[in-house]
């Protein structure tokens, strides 16, 4: 009898609230010490029942946001690289010498215009979901069509936009939506490349129609898979795909999420009370893709959690309405309260267990998902550089040179598909790795990246000049890698110059130190430089400087991990300079 009540409840911060002996509390009246004890009870639970439904619907909410966020890129990515690969096929089509030739001669003769009808033909067989084909004159007039409508020969379409956006880039171009004049005149969306003879003179338009159904099937075909609604626009915000398809014309989207995938930004929000939403920008082909999900459909698992949690307090409510009906019957029964509120401690214990050991779980699959898309992408890729090499080498005679140019094509894009899935997986690495915060010597960090990086390319001959660096806390793993990703950029955008040279500062400023790496490379339009750290942004061709432009979006993520920040400066043919600012180490003293 003579034992002090043990633990209550349990507070948020985890610590124990404990109350003196029943004893000794006895010279306040039966009444009041119930009443004492009845309200800070029920206000615990209150409390712990609120914390509970907050943070939970916070997590249920972040946990669809992130998914929203995912398919949007995911999408958006997809898209990009079907779209570009259709227009790859279209630029090698373009280029073949035979038909360069038919176009350069002028008006076609019958036997070309029988050439070029199997030309188109074969074009629209070789791209996936093509409508049509044609190809025009330098002026915009049509030669052929395909298939074969006699009435759109001769007509002027120099005023459509897959022409005017040809005629103003030296690469494919992606055009906006519109009604096709080819019977029965659906909506269409076009790719379009010039046609130049060897002297660079343009002589022709080549282009292919993709009716909108083909990019509806895609929208519907992932909503039935992964149940997220997707909304896809053109580069000028016309609608291309909606969920529930019923597209009849054109309609240009008022999202402002459309408008921010439009300007290149990707993001989440809760669009309106009844929908969540995520968009970012369509590579290559600047449209944007908005993933919808309703929020009730969204967020059906914070219903759940929520009923749980008030079943959870209910439970606990009436428990703790008996125990104070017993202790006002009998305040010397406090052994049967104390073992219900320690079942009680215990099992709120056990769910909480119970959940981290739930989500260490989901972490180990998502991580084991990732590792498997990995191995799924990369089988088909060996499959097509394993048969596309064995076509090279052993059958190479049959092939004229377009032939084994175009198989080149095929083989540079497999390697540059590869590249890009190792840079995702890393860039996907970064977010999970944990810091191992120590103090890092910049000095000897660069010094043995500037080292490796000479190793791996003994013919590199290009001038470093570093300063002296600050050391700071971090993870030297990680940032090392940021050394890395910055040389290796300034290596490769310099090489073209006659006298590379790559110079590393730092400099403290208040409570952090400032590095720098600056080249005199090609530079960038600094218009751009807020583009440079994200995702997939390149400012120069493939074909002239290798990369995926994952490279400084692993830097951003890295320096933000560690509390930093990132920036560049740049000048067309002036070079560039890429800094990044952490935290400084205290001085003690």
């Amino acid at each position: 009898m003579d034992a002090s009540v043990s633990a209550i409840a349990e507070q948020a911060g985890g610590q124990r609230l404990r109350v003196p002996s029943v004893d000794r509390l006895l010279n306040l009246g039966h009444r009041r010490l119930v009443a004492v004890y009845a309200l800070s009870s029920f206000a615990i639970l209150a409390a712990l029942t609120a914390s509970a439904l907050t943070f939970g619907g916070a997590a249920v909410r972040d946990q669809v946001d992130r998914g929203l966020r995912s398919s949007a890129n995911a999408s958006a990515s997809y898209l990009g690289l079907s779209l570009k690969a259709r227009a790859d096929v279209l630029v090698a089509f373009a280029g073949r010498p035979t038909f360069v030739t038919i176009l350069a001669a002028g008006p076609l003769s019958p036997p070309s215009r029988t050439w070029v009808d199997d030309f188109l033909a074969s074009l629209q067989h070789s791209i996936d979901g093509a409508y049509n084909t044609w190809v025009t004159t330098a002026d915009g007039t049509v030669v052929d069509v395909w298939p074969w409508q006699p009435a759109l020969v001769g007509q002027d379409f120099s005023y459509r936009d897959w022409f005017k956006g040809a005629m103003a880039t030296d690469a494919a171009y992606q055009s906006s939506a519109y009604v096709s004049a080819s019977p029965p005149n659906p909506l269409v969306v076009a790719q379009s490349t010039r046609v130049t003879d060897p002297t660079g003179k343009v002589v022709g338009i080549v282009g292919v129609g993709f009716d909108l159904q083909s990019l509806q099937q895609y929208v519907d075909a992932y909503q039935a898979s992964v149940g997220v609604r997707l909304l896809v626009t053109g580069r000028d915000g016309t609608i291309v795909a909606q969920p529930g398809g019923g597209i009849t014309g054109l309609v240009k989207a008022i999202d402002p999420d459309v408008a921010a995938a439009l300007a290149g930004q990707s993001g989440g929000d809760d669009r309106t009370a009844d929908t969540m939403a995520a968009y970012a920008p369509v590579p290559w082909a600047n449209g944007a893709v908005v993933a919808q999900l309703p929020t009730a459909e969204a967020l059906a698992g914070l219903g759940v959690m929520q009923r749980a949690v008030l079943v959870t307090a209910g439970v606990l409510a009436l428990l703790n309405l008996g125990v104070v009906l017993l202790l006002y019957a009998s305040l010397r029964r406090r052994t049967v309260a104390e073992a219900a509120v320690v079942a009680a401690n215990a099992g709120l214990e056990q769910r909480v267990s119970d959940r981290t050991a739930a989500l260490v779980v989901s972490n180990r699959e998502l991580e084991a998902f990732s590792y498997s898309v990995s191995h799924d992408l990369r089988a088909p890729l060996r499959s097509i550089d394993a048969f596309s090499q064995i076509l090279l080498n052993e059958y190479a005679a049959p092939l004229d040179a377009e032939g084994r140019r175009v198989l080149g094509v095929v083989l540079r894009n497999v390697k540059q598909m590869g590249v890009l899935i190792d840079d995702l997986l890393a860039f996907s690495r970064v977010t999970r790795k944990e810091l191992d915060r120590r103090p890092v010597d910049m000095n000897r960090l660069v010094q043995a990246t500037v080292e490796e990086m000479r190793a791996a390319e003994p013919t590199c001959d290009i001038a470093c000049d570093i300063g002296d660096l600050c050391t700071v806390p971090g993870d030297p793993a990680l940032l090392r890698q940021v050394w890395t990703n910055l040389l290796g950029n300034a290596a490769k955008f310099s090489r073209a110059v006659a006298q590379p040279r790559v110079e590393v500062r730092c400099e403290r400023v208040d409570d952090e130190c400032r590095y720098t790496v600056r080249d005199n490379g090609v530079g960038f339009d600094p218009v751009y430089a807020d583009k440079l750290f994200k995702p997939f942004s390149r400012l120069h061709p493939t074909a002239e400087f290798e990369g995926t432009g994952i490279g400084l979006a692993i830097v951003a993520r890295i320096v933000g991990r560690h509390g930093g920040r990132v920036w560049a400066e740049g000048t067309p043919g002036g070079g560039a300079l890429f800094g990044f600012a952490l935290p400084a180490e205290r001085e003690t003293a």
